[in-house]
């Protein structure tokens, strides 16, 4: 990476409400700082986004220097792999699009500097933003002494401008935008006295915004984490509260149907002994899981072997002389229609073309042939497989579908048989 003049911040960090509301795999409060750093660095005149940007490490970086090298090293590193999680709607699936980018295609440290590339991808998230994006003040970001602190931070920054001047958020929403790990997720009390409390009172002695926050229960259990940015919080919508209780009846039954899976797993199908919770067997039984998991444990009938080269070769043979049996016996028939037509040879041609018919039930015998025919084989024969369609044609009342097929080939044998009559009356 070539060697650059250390950009200077604007003061001002811009994002995408898209990227903000999402998980970013960022980790530590150093590698938050110095992407919000180089996210500042970006210049209002950049299109490309192919520039590198800079940041000095001791600004940002609590320890610096040679022995601490490697700590610098590993910000690195984490910034070098660090994703942005997305999720769009997709019209034509039922579940959301989802989309991990990184930040960055290439960092570098070198004599206390950080310089940066931003992956290409990140344009429609960092620049040219008019519409659905979020600005605030990097000193205040960065005066923030947590990472967790510094993603609510944002995260409620995004709402804040919103018309009912509130917003009611999904605890797992929560969870995912700021990357929780499962002991806060299982536990909402460590989740309210490190991540929601910590960070309103940070938020609120570090930065110039406020807010106010509470709970949303359904029957004991917390499901969502209301927000109100504007004047004394008041009663929540009775529509809020219907939806948080439906969503936790979603949640709690896909919970138990899990635990009734792996129960089922577990004892192979075999629910003779309920002895699971009373709901998760009551779950069971309604979605049939233990039958499906002993239909899946039963042993597979045996797939019936491939029938051998031998086998194929007789099976072929055997279908070779029933056909040659069946052109024996209608040879006769064939040689005295033949007849019917004195002066004409019996052409190979017109010979396959008759067996065909006859194996269609189709073929005119000679007792068909008229003492005043004047057609010769060939023609008598597709005036003679006309009639016969349309006649099947016309007991077909109803069969829409065969009557369309039967009248194209009627049609088409109709015209042959015209060009036949008009050959014989030249």
């Amino acid at each position: 990476m070539a060697e650059k003049e250390l950009a200077t911040p604007n003061g001002i960090v811009k994002k995408s409400n898209d990227l903000i509301r999402t998980r970013i795999t960022v980790k530590t409060l150093e590698g938050s700082r110095i992407l919000a750093h180089l996210v500042a660095c970006i210049r209002t005149d950049d299109t490309t986004l192919e520039q590198a940007y800079t940041v000095n490490a001791q600004d940002l970086l609590s320890a610096v220097g040679g022995k601490d090298y490697k700590s610098i090293k590993a910000t690195c590193r984490e910034l070098a792999s660090a994703t942005a999680e997305t999720e769009e709607p997709d019209p034509a699936g039922k579940h959301p699009i989802f989309r991990a980018s990184i930040f960055f295609t290439d960092i570098e440290y070198k004599r206390g500097v950080i310089s940066a590339r931003f992956n290409p991808r990140m344009r429609p998230f960092l620049l040219g933003l008019q519409e659905c994006f979020t600005a605030y003040n990097l000193t205040e970001y960065l005066a923030l002494p947590s990472l967790y602190s510094q993603r609510l931070f944002e995260i409620l920054k995004s709402f804040a401008n919103v018309q009912s001047g509130e917003v009611v958020l999904p605890l797992a929403d929560l969870h995912r935008f700021l990357n929780t790990p499962k002991s806060l997720q299982q536990n909402f009390k460590n989740f309210r006295l490190r991540v929601l409390e910590k960070a309103h009172q940070d938020i609120t002695a570090k930065t110039s915004f406020r807010y106010q926050w509470e709970p949303v229960k359904v029957g004991r259990s917390v499901e969502k984490i209301r927000f109100i940015f504007d004047g004394a919080p008041k009663a929540l919508p009775q529509k809020e509260l219907d939806k948080a209780k439906t969503e936790k009846q979603r949640r709690l039954h896909t919970q138990r149907i899990i635990r009734a899976s792996e129960c089922a797993r577990a004892k192979g199908g075999d629910c003779r002994t309920m002895d699971n919770v009373r709901i998760v067997c009551k779950v069971c039984r309604q979605e049939g899981i233990c039958a499906l998991q002993a239909q899946a444990a039963a042993p597979a009938a045996p797939t019936p072997s491939a029938p051998s080269r031998q086998a194929v070769h007789q099976e072929r043979n055997l279908e070779k002389e029933q056909q040659a049996a069946q052109k024996a016996q209608a040879a006769p028939l064939l040689e005295a229609f033949a007849a019917k037509f004195p002066g004409e040879s019996l052409q190979p041609w017109i010979r396959g073309k008759w067996m065909f018919l006859h194996s269609q039930g189709l073929a005119p015998l000679a007792s068909d042939v008229p003492e005043d025919n004047t057609l010769d084989m060939s023609a008598f024969m597709n005036a003679f497989e006309l009639k016969k369609n349309t006649q099947a044609l016309q007991a077909s009342e109803g069969a829409s579908s065969l009557k369309q097929t039967v009248k194209k080939r009627l049609d088409k044998m109709a015209d042959m048989a015209k060009q036949a009559t008009k050959h014989q009356a030249n």
